[in-house]
């Protein structure tokens, strides 16, 4: 018995000893896979965070490219509307330089050739015009820049007006003007006038530029929905048409249904991009309807109420008295001028000034009105504005202050209600110029017409007359034209070489390109070449080389002045 008890006992810790060693290595392989496990959850929750991470930092990098993107596009829009808003201003100002002295030449007698050249600078300055127009009415629309106004005018008559304007522009093409106006838009209604005008402008001269024989046809009714009513314009014509494929692309900006429309018929692709734009702006649709070689039909649809007051019409009066003392003040000698010349033709009294600085400096002022340019370098229009509103300003006792502005006036209230009696938009005509002295000074300021007198070609090799004296008409005109010429010449190049002693290439530049244009107006070849290199000089110029330059240029420029003087000296600008 003790035998067999010592074999269990000796069993029983020996199965113990097995179950013991068992579980050990059991307890050790979970371990290790305890730790596998945790290993391999941390590598997983490293790789885990690294991509999402990664992802995040990604996301960062496209965020700050996207708003990087976004600004840059921003300042790129801001910089085209202010190229856009600066290039319309200073075009506008030559333009009505061109304008001006082209209706000074058609009131000088000229031949039938003449005239008929004469007729083309005045077209090809309209173009120009209008494409300044429409460019700077398509920076706004894009920028969100256009507001809509609310007043009462009556459609009706605006209807007839527009559309009768084209009937005579287009009268030699013998299409007929047809017009369809529902009795009841005799009464006025609230609406943007100036928009609802552009419209039509742009809808009505298309269907007249490309209508060959047939009519245009204007339709105009009030309409009345559930909720709303509405007006809807149609306007028809039996023109060239266009493919159905095309008809939504003519409203894109820049675009034309044809390559050769353009060539054809001119244009650039604006006025009905504009004009979708504006209508969906007053809250309308603009639709078209056309067949190919059979016409088009463009439908206008606005919401509109009735006015439920009646349009008061003011009445323009003037008085008995005959002398008029107007004071002008412009930055651009060349306008100056021009309007100096205007109005001394209309014996109308006269002083021009270049800066406000020269006009504070006036002793015992007399004049009857004031006209200002808004925008000049050294104060704008509306300071200006200010500082003779200012009290004991010697130089205003509330006569009327008229704004002249190279930007397009969407709306005068902007003007009149900072003081300013009127306001003209550059490029402006001596008719609009005349017409708005009369009506603000309660004048009637009647247009003179000029007589023929001839002006003698240049001798000189060193200069012509052929191009200035194209637009001036009297000797006396060209002498204060040269004389201005030699005297701002003297001006720059006093800067000229005030610049190459700072080192200052920038304002060399600045002053060559302003230089030139009147350089080539007098076909001045030898200075014209030196100043084209002044115009481009690099930064890294060498100051000695560019002096040489100037001394070069300085030399010609006496040349240049002392045959001019020689020229002037010559009859008839010699004799009285």
């Amino acid at each position: 018995m003790r035998s067999i008890i010592s074999s269990f006992e000796r069993e029983i810790i020996r199965n113990t000893y097995l179950d013991n060693l068992k579980q050990k290595r059991v307890l050790q392989r979970s371990i290790r896979m305890a730790a596998a496990a945790i290993a391999l959850g941390l590598l997983g929750i490293i790789l885990f965070t690294f991509f999402i991470s990664k992802d995040f930092w990604k996301v960062q990098q496209y965020r700050e490219r996207l708003e990087k993107e976004k600004k840059y596009s921003e300042s790129l829009l801001k910089s085209r509307e202010q190229l856009i808003s600066t290039v319309s201003h200073d075009l506008r100002t030559p333009l009505n330089t061109i304008s001006g002295y082209t209706e000074l030449m058609e009131q000088s007698g000229l031949n039938q050739k003449q005239s008929k050249y004469l007729h083309n600078v005045k077209s090809a300055s309209n173009y120009v015009e209008n494409l300044v127009n429409d460019l700077l009415d398509f920076s706004k629309l894009e920028a969100g820049k256009v507001h809509i106004e609310k007043a009462s005018f009556v459609l009706f008559d605006l209807i007839v007006e527009t559309a009768s304007h084209f009937q005579e522009t287009y009268s030699k093409k013998g299409v007929e003007l047809h017009l369809d106006i529902a009795e009841e838009l005799k009464n006025p209604i609230i609406g943007d006038a100036v928009r609802i005008r552009q419209i039509l402008t742009n809808l009505v001269g298309n269907a007249f530029k490309f209508t060959h024989t047939g009519f245009v046809k204007v339709e105009a009714t009030a309409k009345k929905s559930k909720n709303h009513s509405y007006l809807s314009i149609k306007v028809v014509d039996t023109g060239i048409g266009i493919e159905p494929k095309k008809q939504e692309m003519i409203f894109k900006e820049f675009a034309q249904a044809e390559d050769l429309t353009e060539k054809h018929y001119g244009g650039y692709g604006l006025g009905l991009t504009i004009s979708k734009k504006l209508t969906e702006l007053l809250g309308g649709t603009l639709t078209l309807d056309s067949k190919i070689n059979e016409g088009s039909t463009f439908t206008l649809q606005l919401p509109f109420e009735f006015s439920k007051e009646p349009l008061t019409q003011v009445e323009e009066t003037f008085t008995s008295q005959k002398d008029l003392t107007v004071y002008i003040l412009d930055d651009d000698e060349t306008l100056l001028e021009l309007l100096r010349e205007i109005c001394q033709r209309n014996h109308i009294h006269v002083k021009t000034f270049s800066s406000y600085r020269t006009l504070a400096q006036t002793e015992n002022p007399n004049y009857d009105l004031l006209l200002t340019d808004i925008q000049m370098p050294d104060t704008d229009g509306f300071a200006v504005l200010q500082k003779l509103q200012e009290r004991d300003n010697h130089l205003y006792s509330g006569q009327p202050v008229i704004a002249m502005t190279g930007q397009k006036i969407v709306d005068k209230g902007k003007y009149t209600k900072m003081g300013f009696a009127d306001v003209l938009q550059k490029p402006f005509s001596s008719h609009v110029l005349l017409k708005t002295l009369g009506v603000v000074s309660k004048i009637d300021v009647e247009p003179q017409v000029a007589l023929l007198n001839s002006i003698p070609e240049s001798n000189s090799p060193l200069f012509r007359i052929t191009q200035i004296s194209a637009f001036l008409d009297s000797p006396n005109a060209v002498r204060e034209v040269l004389e201005v010429f030699m005297e701002n010449t003297q001006k720059s190049m006093e800067l000229l070489f005030s610049a190459i002693g700072d080192a200052d290439f920038s304002c060399i530049r600045s002053v060559s390109h302003k230089m030139l244009p009147m350089f080539r107006q007098l076909e001045a070849q030898e200075a014209i070449e030196t100043l084209k290199r002044l115009e481009h000089l690099p930064d890294d110029s060498n100051g000695e080389k560019v002096f040489e330059e100037l001394s070069n240029l300085k030399t010609r420029i006496d040349q240049l002045e002392k045959a001019i003087c020689q020229y002037l000296a010559t009859p008839p600008f010699g004799t009285d």
